[in-house]
């Protein structure tokens, strides 16, 4: 069998991991499989650093684990970026120590590859760990992304150029090298899932005859899968993709729920719902809105369209001058001064006498009430007009409200002036108010 280290160069050639000039940054524990991955990049003459996080949870044994990792920077002659990360105290409410540990050393390393301008980190994750991971997404329930196991490359900028080889090959390679390296004995413990899955299952697996290479050829068929799978569905006919929103026609194709759940999770991967939440999107009838953390789902009969928030906030605007024009979200409006129409009529745009300024604009508030002009000056909550107009919930928030200095109700744009602003036989000059919204289902 050829050697690992002729392995890991072709490996790196075939895939383009990196460039033979690029000074890499190697994320090293001290584990056999850093510590094989500093040695495998200085046989082939690749300018690294190291880095290193002390988290000072075994005493003595980390920092034991950080003297190894700086007698191998010397030996190397390469530099070496160490940092004592120990336990914020106290503890907060439902701590996670392998969550944390991962933030705080990733956030150590992009902090490095920023100061000194390094193109890459590597890490040493292997073929074992891409099974072990294959599982736990599999025990949780995962997609064809869970199953595809560890990525090669992500954008943060990381690399793994020793995903192609299992833990025996790499153990062999520091034997055979006379290699030094430390064990972390929590590795050992079986309170984490991970290690239940290293310890248990996979041993099982390897005895019921599952071979490296058959791994190695599963791992290739999911990736490849998935990226022709990943251009269908980026590129499917009843989506559409601006400016933030995702917008899912749902009139001009027929989509299972299985499908159209399938779409929602693939295009509102960053988006914060839950797969509860994409269930409910799919299923839903009539007029819906799912909020996550920072996006809001709008359900019609027509359309799926998610956006983020923050584009759904009207803002609390002071008008001193007109004219004036406004832009929030999908909607646009134009405030000014003009003569007395003929006529009143008008799709986009309504009439009111001229109030003093300043005017106001906002979004709905608790309680609030106005005359609906044709009503003969009753008045009637704002709530309840909505109500009446069966405005999308969604809608309600974002319909602007213009007010007077007193805090009286002008209009509730676009729908209905208010009776005390109505405009009178002797007014020469009134304000006019367009408005324009575009259809939150953009067409292509």
């Amino acid at each position: 069998m050829r050697s690992l280290s002729d392995r890991f160069r072709d490996f790196v050639r075939e895939e383009k991991l990196f460039g033979t000039d690029d000074t890499l940054l190697l994320a090293i524990s001290g584990g056999v499989d850093s510590v094989v991955l500093a040695d495998l990049l200085s046989e082939t003459d690749q300018p690294f650093a190291l880095a290193h996080c002390n988290y000072q949870l075994r005493g003595e044994e980390s920092d034991q684990d950080e003297r190894l990792v700086q007698h191998l920077a010397s030996a190397y002659n390469v530099p070496l970026h160490s940092a004592v990360v120990p336990l914020p105290r106290p503890l907060p409410e439902g701590f996670n120590l392998q969550i944390w540990a991962r933030n705080r050393r990733y956030t150590h390393f992009k902090k490095i590859l920023d100061e000194y301008s390094y193109p890459l980190l590597v890490t040493a994750h292997h073929l074992d760990d891409n099974l072990e991971t294959l599982l736990h997404h599999l025990v949780r329930g995962t997609g064809l992304k869970g199953l595809r196991g560890i990525p090669l490359h992500t954008e943060f900028p990381l690399v793994r150029p020793l995903l192609f080889a299992s833990k025996e090959d790499i153990r062999a390679h520091a034997l055979d090298r006379g290699l030094k390296w430390r064990e972390d004995k929590t590795n050992a413990t079986l309170a984490y899932q991970r290690n239940r899955i290293r310890h248990k299952l996979v041993p099982v697996l390897r005895d019921l005859g599952l071979m490296d290479s058959s791994l190695r050829d599963t791992f290739d068929h999911l990736r490849s899968t998935e990226v022709f799978l990943n251009r269908a569905l980026a590129d499917h006919p009843a989506v559409t993709r601006r400016q933030g929103m995702v917008s899912i026609r749902l009139a001009e194709t027929e989509l299972s729920v299985r499908d159209l759940i399938t779409l929602l999770r693939f295009h509102g991967e960053d988006l914060g719902f839950s797969e509860e939440q994409y269930r409910q999107m799919a299923k839903a009838s009539g007029y819906v809105s799912l909020h996550s953390p920072t996006h809001v789902a709008r359900i019609t009969p027509e359309a799926i369209t998610m956006q983020a928030l923050q584009d759904f906030k009207l803002p609390n605007l002071r008008i001193d001058e007109l004219p004036a024009s406004f832009g929030f979200g999908d909607a646009v409006m134009e405030l000014s001064v003009v003569d007395r129409p003929s006529s009143f009529d008008g799709s986009d745009r309504m009439f009111c006498r001229l109030p003093p300024l300043p005017l106001y604009l906002r979004s709905r508030a608790k309680g609030d009430r106005f005359s609906p002009y044709g009503m003969g000056g009753r008045q009637k909550k704002v709530k309840d007009f909505f109500i009446d107009l069966k405005l999308p919930p969604w809608e309600k928030d974002r319909t602007p409200v213009l007010t007077d200095e007193a805090g009286q109700i002008v209009a509730i744009i676009p729908y209905r002036i208010d009776e005390r602003f109505a405009v009178g036989p002797n007014d020469e000059s009134v304000l006019e108010i367009r408005y324009h919204k575009q259809s939150p289902e953009p067409q292509r």
